[in-house]
């Protein structure tokens, strides 16, 4: 009940946050508590999306991957089954195989657009095209030495990688992924603004301590926390790093100026 009494009031009570300013230890279990609740109702809500697109996932790879065989021998892919070159677009992304090629081929000279992206697989080597970065990279065959595959063996695999229990796998890693990024990038923002802020108490002679500031920072990071998760985007994130100094600035600094 604490932490929700909390959770509301961070939202907006500029008062009942000046007045945690020497509530450190909650300060900090509030925090963490709020980045397990994010990161758990983010998890949970792509989960849901994911869970239900599994089926359609694996009815493409099923009706999309060609009866084919593939193995490395002596550094050099030998592929049985596809006439090739083989070329298939998905969107914007370019599968290309021709292992048959008796010049020198890039994966380059495959692309209609600019924005494609694509992969080639060649006798010799597998290079990847990323229209973003615009960059090539490249890999020889003979890393792949004991490579070998076929389309029955595919399809077993993806059985396995979206069973229950490899989703369940995925999920953990995920939130435990999630929950470390989002509390190190807040406390990021969170230590960033409030040294900026005890930079500014101190020209202006304010007996807000540094511990005092983070501890309100901690609490106030609430609402930009949640956006951040439910309006994803580049220059959201520039908006919500404004609220949450402009926040700091009304807790902080408003009241004093004042007096």
């Amino acid at each position: 009940m604490r932490f929700f009494k909390s959770l509301y009031n961070s939202l907006y009570n500029f008062e009942w946050l000046r007045n945690q300013k020497k509530n450190t230890s909650w300060a900090w279990g509030y925090f963490f508590l709020l980045v397990f609740l994010v990161s758990g109702l983010s998890v949970i809500s792509f989960g849901f999306k994911y869970w239900d697109e599994v089926p359609k996932i694996k009815q493409f790879i099923n009706n999309e991957l060609p009866d084919f065989a593939a193995q490395v021998n002596d550094g050099k892919m030998q592929i049985t089954g596809l006439t090739e070159p083989y070329i298939k677009k998905y969107n914007n992304f370019l599968v290309i195989v021709d292992t048959r090629a008796t010049g020198t081929i890039s994966v380059k000279s495959f692309l209609q657009r600019e924005d494609e992206s694509a992969i080639l697989i060649a006798q010799e080597k597998l290079e990847f095209y990323d229209s973003r970065s615009k960059e090539v990279k490249s890999e020889a065959m003979k890393k792949y030495s004991n490579f070998k595959t076929d389309r029955s063996q595919i399809l077993k695999n993806s059985e396995y990688i979206f069973n229950k229990k490899m989703f369940g796998v995925f999920m953990s890693v995920f939130f435990l992924t999630l929950m470390i990024f989002l509390s190190v990038s807040n406390l990021v923002y969170i230590l960033l603004f409030s040294s900026i802020f005890y930079f500014i108490t101190k020209r202006t002679s304010s007996p807000w301590q540094f511990k005092e500031i983070l501890n309100v920072g901690l609490f106030t990071i609430t609402l930009p926390l949640i956006l951040t998760q439910t309006l994803p985007g580049g220059l959201l994130n520039w908006l919500l790093m404004l609220i949450f100094g402009i926040w700091m600035y009304l807790i902080i600094l408003k009241k004093d100026i004042a007096k």
